[in-house]
């Protein structure tokens, strides 16, 4: 622009179209309020190119207080501007990225949770299948200590009515214990195998 089409607000004609209506807006707040501006915004250079320019000004007034003239100046600040804009692209491509691989992370997090579970619980389902599966194998071997518990109150028993048949009753406390331990060992027998087949924590003793 000439001097002369610079006059008024004639230099927003070369304020990119974009950037003209911010501009405009500045502008004239700066001259209602009298005070000072400053901007950036494209300029449209001799050769048609938009470069951005930061454009300041400082009003002149009368001794009434009127505005009558504007001095300032337009800085060249493209590379600036630009780099910015580079900056904050990036920026925004990191957020991005991050807030894509916070996403990733999260979604094979909950995978992995489901997994763990379902696999916990499989692995649940084979101890106890497994703890069944012994108590089926261990049955036989068990059967014999049982036996032998039952025999010994058997056993005391018999005794205890052929001592009665003679007369001998001094004898049948000690008969009537034999047959009270060996009840008591076979109740506790039956206490564990319960404990083991139910899931329940087992309190193993000599």
């Amino acid at each position: 622009h000439s001097v002369a089409q610079a006059q008024v607000e004639g230099w927003s004609e070369a304020v990119h179209p974009d950037d003209r209506a911010m501009s405009n807006t500045i502008f004239r707040r700066a001259v209602d309020a009298g005070l000072r501006f400053q901007l950036e915004h494209r300029f449209r250079r001799h050769d048609g190119a938009f470069r951005w320019f930061q454009t300041r000004g400082e009003p002149l007034h009368d001794k009434a207080g009127r505005i009558i003239e504007w001095f300032g100046s337009s800085t060249d600040v493209d590379d600036q501007m630009r780099a910015q804009e580079t900056l904050l692209r990036a920026n925004e491509m990191l957020e991005l990225r991050v807030a894509e691989r916070t996403v990733e992370l999260q979604n094979a997090l909950n995978a992995l949770e489901i997994e763990t579970a379902v696999r916990g619980q499989a692995e649940e389902s084979l101890r106890q299948s497994q703890k069944m599966d012994a108590l089926g194998r261990l049955t036989g071997g068990i059967s014999h200590d049982f036996n032998n518990l039952l025999t010994g109150i058997i056993g005391s028993l018999d005794l205890m009515t052929a001592r009665i048949s003679q007369g001998r009753t001094r004898e049948l406390n000690r008969y009537i214990d034999m047959a009270r331990d060996a009840a008591d060992r076979a109740a506790a027998l039956t206490q564990r195998l319960l404990a083991f087949s139910r899931q329940q924590t087992l309190d193993p003793k000599s």
